[in-house]
């Protein structure tokens, strides 16, 4: 509220409160101190009012968040999308040997089982629940009847194949060879939006190398746990589109598909000119690169 220099009579603004009562809203003016001590005036009143209380918010929020500072000086918070990334956080670990500790085990199935979608119990992970329990019986029984793990989307079909639990013909191509294309191209990975391009680049590399886990007993067993068919028997190049109606929520375009059905051409062609393994060495120093330039914290947790 502008003030207006006019000689006028006013009233104490910080004596009006505001009562609000079964949808009714009314203003009150205090007289005695007494009625003005029993009743502190609230921010609300205040913002209405147009009276300097954001310079106390202000310090009190400098004083809360300081207490959450951490002794190197940043702020800790909780990833956004746990949902999203733990999955990757645990493949990783079990493709690279990395044990799990028992305490994170714990408390990550103790955070997804009450996380689990309240009809279907959606979702699904390697930390050591067994096959009979309840709650994966739920989820197994949901992921059928959507079709398997073969409509899962691009991005959970690369983690499958990374985890040899899903056939990499199964996917469309990630091809790292757009690395060595002119920069000044459109379409160069380095004109994506950060996340994008820094994610591709790790993918397309995995990819370029068909990178998987080793197979174990555990592998074999989600084999036949993830689809609704003999693992053997599953068409990996029909697969490559298919995805389950509950996450298609844009159709593939004619360009996507043209684009695709032109890198699988591609990629029939063994290491064309060589291309591939020099695309596979640029990716890796550029990664290498993210790696030393942000002290191995990258851009995401993905």
């Amino acid at each position: 509220m502008k003030e207006i220099n006019i000689d006028t009579k006013r009233t104490n603004l910080e004596n009006w409160r505001l009562k609000v009562e079964n949808g009714r809203q009314t203003w009150h003016y205090l007289e005695h101190e007494d009625e003005i001590k029993n009743w502190p005036q609230s921010i609300i009143e205040k913002y209405w009012l147009d009276l300097p209380f954001v310079r106390k918010a202000a310090k009190n929020g400098f004083k809360f968040y300081k207490q959450l500072q951490t002794e190197d000086g940043h702020w800790a918070g909780d990833c956004g999308g746990p949902m999203f990334v733990i999955p990757g956080i645990v493949f990783s670990m079990y493709i690279t040997q990395i044990p799990i500790p028992e305490s994170w085990r714990v408390e990550l199935i103790r955070y997804l089982f009450y996380r689990a979608h309240p009809v279907d119990g959606g979702w699904g992970l390697i930390l050591g629940v067994d096959v009979d329990h309840p709650a994966m019986i739920k989820a197994r029984s949901t992921l059928h009847k959507l079709g398997g793990a073969i409509g899962i989307p691009s991005w959970g079909k690369f983690w499958l194949a990374s985890l040899n639990v899903y056939d990499w013909e199964g996917l469309n191509p990630i091809p790292p060879e757009l690395w060595l294309f002119p920069y000044f191209l459109p379409f160069h990975p380095a004109r994506y939006w950060i996340h994008t391009r820094v994610i591709y680049l790790p993918m397309g590399y995995v990819y370029g190398r068909r990178l998987s886990a080793k197979e174990t007993s555990l592998i074999m067993q989600l084999r036949q746990e993830l689809y609704t068919q003999p693992y053997e028997t599953i068409n990996w190049a029909k697969a490559r589109g298919n995805i389950a109606e509950a996450d298609l929520y844009v159709p593939h375009s004619k360009l996507l598909k043209f684009t695709n059905f032109f890198l699988n051409i591609y990629e029939k062609i063994p290491n064309l000119f060589g291309l591939r393994d020099i695309a596979l060495e640029e990716s890796y120093k550029l990664i290498q690169y993210e790696d030393i330039n942000t002290d191995y914290l990258d851009i995401a947790p993905v």
